[in-house]
């Protein structure tokens, strides 16, 4: 049914319950319906009759004309007003919190894209919140709560907080009451406890097979999970050097002797299940990744860079294993393979099985010295680096 149609049954029915009260008639719903039943709404209710030549002037019927004329008019009047200011302002409305949506979505993506191409290197994701932060003050502090969060034994978390002027000098997370700093403010982590669990194999290739491409090791008894993570060292004993030009050759430390290098360079190698190392040098290299001759407490990976300008030998002693090159394994139908060429034939394949989690139940962020004013939070994050990305 039209507008003007309803507006004019209800003008209808209010005139027929006065006419019908006026002759003392009880207005019950039946007489009125059926009354306005036999009126047509779909025409104005300023209904023209032609005068007749030579009749008196009828005053009562002008005044009665020209009050329909002016309801008709009334009826027009607040249907234009509705579709041109009440439908206006409601769809105003109805678009503006839409597009309120869409903005604060786009700024949740956009804080969004910047988290994950600014830190790609900090690992995954595990907590992300851009709205709706569950925010209490107390005094001059403010504390945001984010519920709970699973963690990797062994795994670091990078805690990343934005908001539009605030220090990360005056912000603290907490997990279930240990403290950690943002990762912008002298790049802290939080330590995860406990350890990925690793299992080892050695494996040797042929000495006179000719490498061109990416292989398999085919160690006896294993195979390759899909769901486990692989590291290689490959090189026994042997040191890589890369010269100027970034060529790639390899010097191996022969039994009691020494590592000779010729030519200037970059001498990388890894020292994997020392606690110590120490160095013999025919000459001062002319930098290194640590100082003096002597390296203890060492990682249970731990890479050594010596530069130098050619013409050195060194020895060293360890109680670790010496390798060349570290490379991720790749996993192919239940296969292990070395994702490069490279002539080396002694290997040791680290397998990192599927870690433990941890969970803390009362994560938080606390802001120091915010002022009675509520904070501008943008984004609030914690990425996880596994325990394969932080060996090195």
């Amino acid at each position: 049914m039209y507008r003007d149609a309803v507006l004019k049954i209800d003008f209808y029915k209010t005139q027929i319950m006065q006419e019908l009260t006026r002759h003392g008639i009880y207005p019950d719903q039946i007489t009125v319906q059926s009354r306005i039943a036999d009126i047509d709404n779909r025409l104005s209710v300023f209904r023209y009759l032609e005068a007749s030549p030579g009749l008196d002037f009828d005053t009562e019927k002008f005044n009665t004309d020209m009050k329909c004329i002016w309801q008709d008019l009334h009826f027009l009047y607040k249907l234009v007003y509705e579709l041109t200011v009440k439908e206006y302002v409601e769809l105003k409305a109805y678009t503006d919190c839409h597009l309120a949506e869409l903005e604060d979505m786009a700024r949740k993506y956009r804080y969004k894209t910047e988290l994950e191409i600014g830190s790609t290197s900090l690992g995954k994701t595990i907590l992300y919140q851009a709205s709706g932060y569950n925010t209490t003050y107390n005094s001059d502090m403010a504390k945001v709560s984010l519920g709970s969060i699973t963690a990797t034994k062994g795994s670091r978390l990078a805690c990343i907080f934005d908001a539009t002027d605030v220090s990360a000098s005056k912000v603290v997370f907490s997990f279930d009451g240990s403290n950690c700093s943002p990762y912008s403010y002298n790049k802290d982590f939080f330590q995860v406890p406990g350890e990925a669990r690793s299992v080892t194999y050695n494996y040797s290739l042929l000495n006179d097979l000719i490498i061109s491409s990416s292989f398999q090791l085919n160690i006896p008894n294993f195979t390759a999970k899909t769901g486990s993570q692989y590291i290689i060292f490959g090189g026994k004993d042997t040191v890589a050097v890369y010269d100027n030009s970034k060529n790639q050759m390899f010097v191996k430390k022969q039994q009691g002797g020494s590592c000779v290098i010729a030519k200037a360079g970059r001498i990388e190698f890894y020292v994997y299940g020392g606690s110590f190392i120490n160095f013999d040098f025919s000459k001062q290299p002319i930098s290194k990744n640590f100082t003096g001759t002597n390296v203890n407490n060492l990682k249970k990976r731990h890479k050594i860079i010596i530069e130098c300008d050619g013409n050195l030998s060194f020895n060293y002693i360890t109680d670790g294993q010496v390798f060349a090159v570290r490379e991720d394994g790749v996993v192919t139908d239940e296969k292990l393979y070395y994702p490069t060429a490279v002539q080396l034939h002694d290997f040791l394949v680290e397998e990192f099985l599927p870690g433990e989690t941890v969970t803390y139940a009362n994560v938080s962020v606390t802001v120091v010295g915010v002022g009675s004013d509520p904070i501008a939070i943008n984004t609030i994050a914690i990425k996880e680096l596994s325990s394969l990305e932080v060996l090195e």
